[in-house]
């Protein structure tokens, strides 16, 4: 067992160590439709029937691809990696589908059942949980690049990807609706989509392309690309699609209102900053995008109008919509488009195995080599065969034989193809290592939801307001910073002429300025109450955690991102800046958060999941027990009971123990 052995000494160095980065070579990814009819007479079929498929049609859809993988390793001499024994299937499993470590419970319900199909229920059981939702609106998150603060209010958007996850939305559906978003965020919480690039529009085509077409054209914004056959015109013309989408729209009510202040500009100012909210949505117009000025090439002229045109496929037909975008997303999401199933396959591939078939994923090419091609026909016939059902295809992928292999350890060579003798070690993601820790902390950590959780900007309230009434939800507000930059002045001068005493009086009525509030008077509102409209959304929280920290909630739950000295981001959580650009490299300051840091004191405080379970432990035997199969959800080897017994003597402080195990390699890696 890989780390099985790690010496439990005081000593102990924190095992934060660089991932090996795996490179594989390319291959030409347009002999996709000859592959394809190599499958046979099945991938052949020139339509797919929609359907839900069965747990046995799943499961002979499973070694159809270990076949595929196999038959590599005989062309290749490939050696398989062994099969994973159960404890490291079940960790390997809870991390990867839910995001964390299984609780003790958790792990000695698995350990003890002697079902013959129990792995295969534990993922179905895992796939259909709350913490699938949690694990996957991560991962989107880190690709999406989501953030709570946002113009136009993040939290709906964050909502709404949520829910997508919740209620399993198709991917080619979840892609249309964001493509083709329009509304404030509390109306469409997909228009978060676009307000994520606010006056960013060339920017965000760009991520389009990448993300759902696999395809980078970021140089080709600028100029023609030096990598790839795409030209700075062709861009332009992608561009187009998008380029009417207006993301500052404001509300009449607004307009109205400043009609009404014209001249006032303090008030004007005060009022600007209230209705924030009201001033980004997401509007069409027939805006036309023109080539730049310095345009260099001779297919085009300098400030010329672009129209749209597709990259690639049959270019949609624009003659019969008044949003070009609803064509762009037709053509974008099509089971014909010979990108967009290819590359969510790819990346869900990626995603369970660690590496994708074809790399990088969201930059190939018509010289990309897949490492196994006839598998990644396959596996894109399937995508769109289970009509994009993103669960689905995943619970195919955990349920084949080379997912449950022993994971790859070794580094690979700088140019190697990787055929998959089992998938990839890789450490934890901070919001995976948050997660675990939230689970030795609290009870039932995958249902504890963010107080923000169907509590939106207040935008949706403002929208509902009189002219008037945002008027006078303004005007207490001008008066009271007026009154206290008036104090404040004062407060200068007297420090001028060093008159103390008048300072601590005029700080004491400043500090005794009532701030108005920015509550809007509900009695006002019409429509559903919060209560109404959000009553299928998750409950926002109940007694279960009432002695717990507040702070204490699964990664998804809190700010996305994390301020940046929380633990998530000290431990790599993405700054949601670039797409996917979490960092898995191990430093400094994560050895101090291990060592030095609260994070034992959180397992171990007396109220938390770890601590109750010991305490039912009747002898040191069992506690040892109890804290191996929290920690590493194995049982202790004799080598490290007798270590343990040794450092510990006849009076073992479990928290010494407790601390050693969390900073082995073997509880920071998913194996």
């Amino acid at each position: 067992m890989i780390f099985s052995r790690s010496r439990l000494v005081l000593g102990l160095v924190a095992a934060l160590v660089i991932v090996p980065t795996v490179m594989t070579a390319y291959a030409d990814l347009s002999r996709e439709s000859s592959l394809i009819e190599r499958l046979g007479k099945q991938a052949a079929a020139p339509s797919i029937a929609n359907k839900i498929a069965s747990q046995d049609e799943i499961i002979e859809a499973s070694r159809t691809i270990d076949q595929f993988i196999e038959a590599a390793y005989t062309e290749h001499k490939v050696q398989p990696n062994p099969p994973a024994n159960d404890q490291i299937f079940m960790r390997r499993a809870y991390l990867d589908i839910i995001g964390r470590i299984p609780s003790f419970d958790e792990t000695m319900d698995f350990l003890n059942s002697r079902d013959i199909n129990k792995r295969a229920k534990l993922i179905d059981k895992l796939l259909d949980s709350a913490g699938h939702v949690s694990n996957d609106f991560n991962y989107w998150a880190d690709v999406l690049r989501i953030k709570s603060d946002m113009y136009g209010g993040g939290q709906a958007y964050v909502d709404y990807v949520k829910d997508a996850i919740r209620t399993n939305m198709p991917y080619d559906k979840f892609v249309y609706s964001l493509v083709t978003a329009k509304g404030y965020t509390w109306e469409d919480g997909a228009a978060g989509y676009y307000l994520r690039d606010d006056g960013m529009p060339l920017d965000h085509l760009a991520n389009d392309l990448q993300v759902f077409l696999g395809t980078s054209l970021v140089c080709a914004q600028c100029h023609d690309h030096p990598f790839d056959k795409w030209t700075q015109y062709e861009f332009y013309e992608m561009a187009a699609f998008t380029y009417g989408v207006n993301t500052r729209t404001e509300a009449p009510n607004v307009k109205q209102a400043k009609m009404m202040i014209k001249g006032d500009e303090p008030l004007m100012q005060t009022l600007d900053n209230i209705v924030r909210p009201l001033s980004y949505g997401v509007s069409v117009s027939n805006r036309n995008i023109t080539l730049p000025s310095n345009y260099k090439y001779d297919d085009a002229k300098p400030n010329q109008v672009v129209k749209p045109f597709a990259l690639f496929g049959d270019s949609p037909d624009l003659s019969k919509t008044d949003d070009v975008r609803e064509a762009y997303a037709k053509w974008m999401t099509a089971k014909d488009n010979p990108r967009f199933a290819m590359v969510i396959a790819n990346r869900m591939w990626k995603k369970v195995m660690g590496i994708g078939l074809a790399n990088p994923i969201d930059a190939m090419t018509d010289d990309t080599k897949p490492s196994n091609p006839e598998l990644l026909a396959y596996l894109t016939y399937k995508m769109k065969e289970f009509n994009f059902d993103l669960k689905q295809f995943e619970r195919m992928l955990y349920n084949t034989r080379t997912y449950q292999r022993m994971v790859t350890v070794e580094d690979l060579p700088e140019e190697a193809t990787y055929y998959f003798p089992g998938p990839l070690l890789h450490r934890m993601s901070a919001e995976q290592i948050w997660d675990s820790l939230m689970t030795l902390a609290i009870p039932d950590p995958d249902h504890r939801y963010g107080e923000s959780t169907g509590r939106y900007d207040r935008g949706e309230q403002l929208a509902g307001l009189t002219p008037q009434q945002l008027i006078d939800i303004a005007k207490p507000r001008v008066e009271y910073d007026m009154k206290r930059r008036e104090i404040s002045k004062k407060i200068d001068e007297a420090k001028t002429a060093k008159n103390d005493a008048l300072v601590k009086q005029l700080e004491k009525e400043r500090r005794e300025l009532k701030e108005p509030s920015m509550m809007i008077p509900m009695a006002s509102m019409s429509g559903m109450s919060d209560k109404d409209k959000y009553k299928d959304r998750p409950k926002v929280d109940d007694s279960r955690w009432k002695d717990y920290n507040d702070g204490f909630k699964r990664a998804s739950e809190l700010r996305q991102p994390e301020n940046y000295n929380h633990l998530l981001r000290q431990f790599g959580q993405a700054d949601r800046e670039l797409m996917s650009n979490a960092c898995y490299e191990g430093n400094i300051i994560q050895v101090l958060a291990m060592f030095n840091g609260p994070i034992t004191k959180w397992v171990m405080a007396p109220n938390s999941m770890l601590s109750q379970t010991l305490d039912k432990a009747n002898n040191p035997a069992d506690k040892l027990n109890v804290i191996f199969l929290s920690l590493l959800n194995r049982p202790p080897t004799p080598y490290e009971r007798q270590v343990t017994g040794q450092m510990l003597g006849s009076q073992p402080d479990w928290d010494r123990v407790v601390w050693a195990v969390l900073n082995t390699r073997e509880f920071s890696f998913v194996q």
